[in-house]
């Protein structure tokens, strides 16, 4: 497809990346789940029922059967909760807006993490967690080997609680960390609420460390990648043409034998932050999952059916983009950039 540059007002859009959610039940077990923002997520409507298709939920280390057809609730694109019925065996999970509820006993409190979740992990005691954060790519340097990065906000959601930095105990700051433009994990350690079945926990060198609130003993768990993969390009590095045009071209794969090639049309005048506006506007036209990244950058991912498995830019370097890092899948694949 061309794209002629036009500015251009850009709409808002969820990234395909898993909500979170935790609870503790009055017996003390533990459950968590996890689901795609589904599309349609409107700011601007009062109440929103919107279908969920890729809801998971554990209880204890047990993984119960989602019945059809779980809902997830928005005010004014805040997500409210989460409605299913769930089933392992004889025992029947129910989620409701008032919160889980297993084979009609107490109900527990919920707790949401809306933020995209990048990490989570399992204990063998059966609480299982997850982390989220932001951070800014901008800052991201490839040509380090090693660099670790303070994010701009960073959450652990585990047995009920959010644990957000900035306002639980955290006693060793979060840092994501980054090899060659490459995410490649994060450290932290925060210690848990009174009543919690873990003292504290702690995230190095992809493992997940908690202390056994009964016995004070560690659990450890790795850490898997929650979420799709992603290449974040960096638009700066394009001439503007000084007279005539200039195309500028990239051809996107992704799983599913998904291959587009999105081409925008520049002229003089331009500046990169409309190249780059306009390129976002062009794959997300092509289908394809793109978020911002200040005003030159994209982090751009797969489909809604289909995972982002490399780009190809131009060979000249007027019109090519700068790769500037890479997150990769739940199976630790990192896409490919080339020319």
């Amino acid at each position: 497809m061309t794209t002629k540059f036009r500015p251009q007002l850009l709409a808002l859009e969820a990234r395909d990346v898993p909500a979170a959610f935790s609870f503790q039940l009055a017996d003390g077990s533990t459950g968590h789940g996890t689901f795609a923002t589904p599309e349609g997520v409107d700011a601007a409507q009062a109440w929103q029922q919107l279908e969920v298709n890729d809801l998971a939920v554990t209880l204890s280390s047990t993984e119960y059967t989602v019945a059809p057809v779980p809902f997830a609730y928005y005010a004014n694109g805040v997500l409210v909760g989460v409605v299913a019925n769930t089933f392992s065996g004889a025992d029947q999970l129910d989620l409701t807006l008032s919160g889980a509820q297993l084979n009609g006993g107490s109900t527990a409190p919920i707790a949401y993490d809306a933020a995209d979740t990048q990490y989570n992990f399992q204990f063998s005691n059966g609480v299982g967690g997850t982390i989220s954060f932001t951070f800014d790519w901008s800052q991201v340097d490839p040509t380090l080997s090693s660099q670790a990065l303070t994010p701009t906000a960073f959450n652990v959601n585990i047995a009920g609680q959010n644990y957000a930095y900035g306002t639980a105990n955290y006693t060793t700051a979060p840092t994501i960390l980054f090899a060659n433009g490459d995410l490649v994990g994060v450290s932290f350690a925060v210690n848990m609420a009174a009543g919690s079945p873990l003292l504290s926990v702690s995230v190095g060198n992809g493992i997940a460390t908690g202390i056994d609130a009964i016995t004070n003993l560690p659990l450890n768990s790795p850490v898997a990648a929650k979420g799709p993969a992603t290449l974040t390009l960096d638009f700066s590095t394009i001439t503007i043409p000084t007279t005539g045009s200039k195309k500028i071209k990239l051809t996107v794969y992704a799983t599913g034998n998904v291959v587009k090639e999105v081409e925008v049309e520049i002229f003089p005048g331009a500046t990169t932050a409309t190249v780059t506006a306009t390129m976002k506007a062009a794959l997300e036209g092509a289908g394809f999952t793109v978020s911002a990244v200040g005003t030159t950058q994209l982090t751009i991912s797969g489909t809604a059916t289909s995972e982002l498995t490399k780009i190809v830019a131009d060979g000249d370097a007027t019109k090519r983009p700068k790769l500037v890092g890479r997150a990769a899948n739940e199976q630790g694949t990192y896409p490919e950039f080339d020319y």
